[in-house]
């Protein structure tokens, strides 16, 4: 008897196991289907970085492993990075003080997930982030900036995009962006006024 219900237990165990990851993902190093998306907003300047994994690059550029060896490679990313920004400006939008504002600015280098620029595997694309990071002059702090996500056709609805915009470390929010809720106001007043 004893036997048999340590035999029975054995599946139960696992299952409680693949519980308790899924309940737990941040022991994992990217959950799949969320970009994460940061807006700096200076005196002279907005300063934005897309992170995007290799899965949802994919979605944007089929062709992005341009050799065909099921590794992409920081140059094979660069070479479609005018595609990347001419999607990121036409389906993100930004508005500053209720005006578009026309793109998100000039690029500045891509970051690349390996410290020593190897390609990513195919069995990694889901994992590891690109950073495209863009910076756009404005002539003084804008009182509030709009973003609004209109990238969920192609990510997919499942996506999430998980969302950071403030001033400094101490006047920032954090925010989801999802197919449900696309959008977010942040309004640099109220964020001032919160810190006092």
């Amino acid at each position: 008897m004893t036997c048999l219900r340590r035999r029975r237990c054995r599946p139960c165990l696992a299952a409680a196991a693949l519980c308790l990851a899924t309940l737990f993902p941040a022991v994992r190093a990217h959950e799949a289907g969320t970009s994460q998306f940061r807006l700096d907003i200076g005196e002279r300047a907005l300063e934005s970085r897309f992170r995007l994994d290799l899965l949802t690059l994919l979605r944007l550029v089929p062709g992005l492993d341009a050799d065909r060896d099921e590794r992409v490679s920081i140059a094979e990313v660069e070479a479609a990075r005018e595609t990347v920004t001419a999607y990121l400006n036409e389906h993100v939008s930004l508005d500053i003080d209720g005006a578009e504002a026309g793109g998100w600015g000039e690029a500045l280098p891509i970051f690349w997930p390996d410290e020593e620029g190897r390609p990513v595997d195919r069995a990694n694309y889901h994992q590891l982030l690109v950073h495209f990071p863009y910076r756009k002059a404005v002539a003084g702090r804008p009182r509030e900036a709009r973003v609004t996500f209109d990238v969920f056709v192609e990510f997919g609805g499942a996506h999430r995009v998980l969302g950071d915009i403030g001033l400094d470390a101490e006047n920032r929010e954090t925010m989801v962006f999802s197919h449900l809720e696309p959008d977010y106001l942040f309004d640099v007043a109220y964020a001032l006024k919160s810190t006092r």
